[in-house]
C-alpha cells in the first residue's frame, strides 16, 4: 500500500522475504515499547547528571525535555481543535512528535550516540508506516512542524556546550 507520495516501505520488507517475519502483534509490541524506552533513557541520563552534581545540565536538559513534550502535545491539542492536518488529508502523528522530542533530547544529552538515536527514530517511523499507524506524509509533516519549534532551543543548547555533550563532561 502506497502513501500519497508513492512511498512503499513494504517493498523493502519483500527484499528480505526469505526471513521469517514477526507477526503484527509482536511488531505492535515493539512499536509500543519504543517511546517508553526513550523516556526511561532520558530520565536515566537526567538522573546521572543529578548524581554527578551537574545541576546546569540537569536544569537545561530537563527543561528541554519538558518543553519538547509540551510542544508535541500542544500541537496535538491545537490540531484536534482546528483540524489542521485533516484539512490536508493527513493525520498529526503524536507518536512521531513525542519520539522526535525524546530523540532530540537524547542527542543533546549524549552527542556521541546521536547517530544511534536518529537511526532508531527512522526505524521506528518505518515500522509505524509498515504497521499502517501513519503514512510517511503524516510523519514527515509532524516532524517538520515539531522540529521548527525544537530547533531554536536545540541550537542554543548546542552553542552553550563544548564539542562534547553536556552529559558527557567529566566522563
Amino acid at each position: 500500500m502506497k502513501d500519497r507520495f508513492g512511498f512503499n516501505s513494504k517493498v523493502l520488507l519483500l527484499l528480505f522475504s526469505e526471513y521469517k517475519m514477526l507477526d503484527y502483534q509482536t511488531l505492535d509490541t515493539i512499536a509500543d515499547s519504543y517511546t517508553p524506552l526513550l523516556a526511561i533513557l532520558c530520565l536515566g541520563y537526567l538522573a546521572k547528571s543529578l548524581y554527578r552534581k551537574e545541576f546546569t545540565a540537569f536544569k537545561t536538559l530537563g527543561l528541554f525535555v519538558i518543553y519538547s513534550l509540551a510542544v508535541s502535545y500542544g500541537i496535538m491539542f491545537w490540531d484536534n481543535h482546528f483540524n489542521i492536518w485533516p484539512a490536508f488529508e493527513l493525520d498529526y502523528s503524536t507518536h512521531t512528535a513525542v519520539a522526535l522530542s525524546l530523540v532530540v533530547s537524547l542527542c543533546l544529552m549524549v552527542r556521541s550516540l546521536s547517530r544511534l538515536w536518529i537511526a532508531s527514530l527512522l526505524m521506528y517511523m518505518t515500522l509505524m508506516e509498515y504497521q499502517d499507524y501513519h503514512s510517511l506524509a503524516d510523519m514527515l509533516s509532524t516532524a517538520l512542524v515539531v522540529g521548527i519549534f525544537l530547533a531554536p532551543f536545540s541550537v542554543r543548547i548546542l552553542k552553550q556546550t563544548s564539542s562534547d555533550a553536556i552529559m558527557e563532561s567529566n566522563s
